[in-house]
C-alpha cells in the first residue's frame, strides 16, 4: 500500500487549521479593531498600547521607555510559531513573550491563542518590527503569514 501521499494530507489539513484560526477575526480570542488600541493583555484590556496583526504595514510612534504589545494570533500545536526580528536593537528590545490560550476547557489540547511579544523603546531612532509565523523545523520554506510595523521612537 502506498501511503507517501499521507504526509501531504497532514501538511494541508494543518495549514488550513491555521488559516481557519487566522481568519477567526470574530473569535472570543483575536481583538477584531483594527488601528492603536489600549491594553495590557489582549484578552483582558487594560492600561498599555497594543498592536495586532491588522496594523500591518503601519508606522507607528512611541516615546523612549514606553512599552507596548503585539498580540498574533496562533497555535503552536500544528507546529507554526511566531518569531519577532527587531533591525535595529538599539532603538527597541523585546521585554518579554507569552502565550494566551483561548481553551476554556480543561485537558482540551489543540487550542490555539494570542501570542503577546512585548517591547521597550529605548532610545530616539527609527526600526522595523517584523514577525513570522512559519515553522522552524521547515527550511527554505517561506513563512505563511508576515507581520511587520515600522516603529519610530521619539
Amino acid at each position: 500500500m502506498r501511503t507517501d501521499w499521507q504526509p501531504r494530507l497532514i501538511a494541508v489539513l494543518g495549514f488550513a487549521a491555521v488559516i481557519a484560526i487566522l481568519g477567526a477575526c470574530n473569535s472570543p480570542f483575536q481583538p477584531h479593531a483594527t488601528g492603536l488600541r489600549q491594553g495590557s493583555s489582549c484578552l483582558a484590556p487594560s492600561a498599555g498600547l497594543w498592536f495586532t496583526e491588522t496594523d500591518s504595514g503601519r508606522t507607528v510612534t512611541v516615546k523612549a521607555g514606553q512599552s507596548f504589545q503585539m498580540c498574533l494570533a496562533g497555535n503552536g500545536t500544528t507546529g507554526y510559531q511566531w518569531t519577532a526580528t527587531i533591525a535595529d536593537p538599539s532603538v527597541l528590545s523585546q521585554a518579554g513573550e507569552t502565550f494566551e490560550s483561548s481553551n476554556t476547557s480543561p485537558g482540551v489540547v489543540g487550542a490555539g491563542g494570542l501570542d503577546n511579544f512585548t517591547f521597550v523603546a529605548l532610545q530616539s531612532g527609527r526600526t522595523t518590527l517584523t514577525f513570522n509565523y512559519a515553522r522552524s523545523f521547515e527550511n527554505g520554506v517561506p513563512p505563511i503569514q508576515v507581520v511587520s510595523l515600522v516603529v519610530v521612537v521619539d
